[in-house]
């Protein structure tokens, strides 16, 4: 794999603050220009910001089999600006039987029995189900895909299924199975990557505990691509929230440090996580 230059991801923000603030005025659009002209300027004269970084592509049983040691010990700040609004959608749903669905370290298998939901969980990675396990033992936990649950149709009430399916190269077979194990009347919340993000170059980059970078490979799923496959399953649509990064969260990135001005006009604002309620109507 080709060396990666993260000094280019910090230009490329800068160049999208300037297209978001072309129309904004002479002195602002001009201020996200000279900003621009400076980042660059700098990468071709500061050494400190000409550095390398190998970043392998990885499938989601190898990644998530090295992001297992590492996962809930850095900050993550699409979890920071999704978790918020699922945790309100989940305190209105009825208590019953529910699946956290790629449950990963199992952050969502845990919020549901703490509000006195049953549980199960499902995974495609045994590491990550050890460490959820190991934090939730009163939940039952399996290993398996979102597009061939373990489990029986119309087993559950609420389906959660979180940061997942955009490492899916297509979401429509595990839509289905979704809607598959829900009961009629059940309900499933879904929160991922908005397209707008993943379209821009965001990605499932971590630290192993060696720290090594690697990246779980993503694909980008519109909202139609969503729309569809809820259609074609039988599931209406009930709400749906695009919660936007923040400033605070902005300033917590890794290259934050590089181009402060550029990180905050060109992604505060931007929607980062796209959330959905459904219900199986029939």
């Amino acid at each position: 794999m080709p060396k990666i230059w993260p000094v280019h991801y910090a230009l490329g923000v800068a160049g999208i603050a300037v297209v978001r603030n072309w129309m904004s005025g002479d002195e602002t659009a001009q201020a996200c220009a000279e900003e621009l002209r400076t980042l660059a300027n700098r990468f071709s004269e500061d050494p400190t910001l000409r550095f390398q970084l190998d970043i392998p592509d990885m499938d989601v049983p190898n990644g998530y089999r090295l992001w297992a040691d590492t996962y809930d010990d850095f900050h993550n700040p699409l979890i920071e600006i999704e978790e918020p609004i699922v945790r309100g959608m989940l305190d209105r749903i009825p208590l019953g039987r529910a699946l956290d669905a790629a449950c990963g370290t199992g952050r969502y298998a845990r919020l549901l029995r703490e509000r006195g939901h049953q549980v199960d969980a499902v995974d495609l990675s045994p590491e990550m189900i050890e460490r959820a396990r190991a934090s939730a033992p009163d939940v039952e936990f399996k290993q398996g895909s979102l597009e061939a649950l373990p489990f029986a149709d119309e087993q559950f009430d609420l389906v959660m299924c979180g940061l997942a399916l955009t490492h899916l190269p297509e979401i429509s077979g595990a839509i289905s199975e979704i809607r598959r194990v829900l009961k009629v009347g059940g309900t499933a919340v879904i929160a991922d990557h908005h397209p707008m993000a993943g379209f821009l170059g965001g990605s499932a980059i971590f630290q192993d505990k060696e720290r090594y970078y690697r990246n779980v490979k993503s694909f980008v799923h519109a909202h139609s691509e969503y729309i569809a496959a809820f259609v074609a399953a039988g599931l209406e649509i009930r709400e749906c929230h695009e919660p936007q990064m923040t400033e605070k969260q902005a300033s917590k990135g890794p290259l934050f440090a590089v181009s402060p001005k550029a990180f905050l006009k060109g992604t505060v604002g931007m929607p980062t996580a796209l959330i959905w309620r459904v219900v199986r109507n029939r």
